[in-house]
């Protein structure tokens, strides 16, 4: 990545606090009473400081559902639950918008004991790959860090969603990007990684990027995030990779789709998908590709 000026006052991991009121009206016998409570912030939204990245409500970590926009929806895979593509909430799992028959092509959960190195995946680089607590982690803080898919070197059009969060290192003026990464060609050397396209989530400029790598220009969306963001929040990261054109989209939990960057100077025509991070230790739940018609 080429140099760039970082601001002088970077954002701290910190989480708001404070006290919500709570409201509700019950009905019985045609008489209505209006009840209240107080709860902390931290208990309305469910998150807590640390910790492995927090999973839709229910006992079984199922996705939530929702009834309205049903046209946004398609099956996660056979027999699963509906999700939204793009939704208010992250933690709320996106899917693909292509179409309502775009084929699940690839599908990541962490949820085995062993990172899987042998058929599914490749790491590259420095990274350090391993699936801990259910989750798929990288230790590395270099650039060099790469995770892809072993097996899709000729996939062409695809859509791939990735939910994912920083774990630092906090306040030491580095990016904090994890990224993901498609139209990679392992044949090819990219200073020490394959020859790749990524879009990332630059939690330290506050951009959504999309750059090949080497030597690209870089198409970028600048987004706003609250003063009090707390840099370890889940996000999820898709790329909509269709011909010569890419759309990635970063949804975060408790704020909704806060930028999107569109090009269309993809001038590899095929290539693999997978992981990398940018200055940053990272924690991965899912990985999720879908066939684009």
């Amino acid at each position: 990545m080429v140099p760039r000026k970082k601001p002088s006052s970077p954002r701290s991991p910190v989480r708001a606090g404070g006290y919500a009121l709570l409201l509700g009206l019950v009905c019985f016998a045609g008489a209505c009473t209006l009840i209240s409570g107080v709860a902390s912030l931290s208990e309305v939204d469910g998150s807590s400081e640390g910790g492995p990245i927090p999973h839709s409500d229910g006992a079984d970590d199922a996705p939530q559902r929702r009834d309205a926009e049903a046209d946004m929806r398609v099956p996660v895979d056979a027999g699963s639950d509906i999700v939204d593509a793009h939704p208010t909430d992250a933690r709320v799992e996106a899917t693909t918008d292509a179409s309502v028959d775009s084929a699940l092509i690839f599908d990541e959960e962490f949820d085995g004991g062993v990172l899987n190195t042998t058929t599914k995946w490749t790491p590259s680089g420095d990274g350090a790959w391993s699936i801990q607590g259910g989750e798929g982690v990288q230790t590395s803080v270099t650039g060099n860090d790469m995770l892809y898919a072993t097996a899709f070197s000729g996939a062409t059009n695809y859509h791939i969603f990735a939910r994912m969060r920083s774990t630092g290192p906090f306040d030491a003026g580095l990016d904090l990007a994890p990224e993901i990464v498609f139209r990679v060609q392992p044949g090819i050397d990219a200073s020490g990684l394959p020859s790749n396209f990524r879009c990332n989530m630059d939690l330290f400029f506050d951009e959504l990027l999309i750059q090949q790598s080497p030597g690209g220009t870089p198409a970028t969306q600048d987004f706003t995030l609250p003063p009090d963001f707390d840099l370890s929040t889940p996000f999820v990261l898709d790329a909509l990779v269709d011909g010569d054109s890419v759309t990635c989209t970063v949804t975060v939990d408790t704020l909704g789709v806060v930028a999107t960057v569109t090009t269309s100077a993809v001038t590899v025509p095929s290539g693999t998908f997978g992981l990398k991070t940018y200055e940053t230790m990272a924690e991965f739940e899912y990985v999720r590709v879908y066939a684009v018609p």
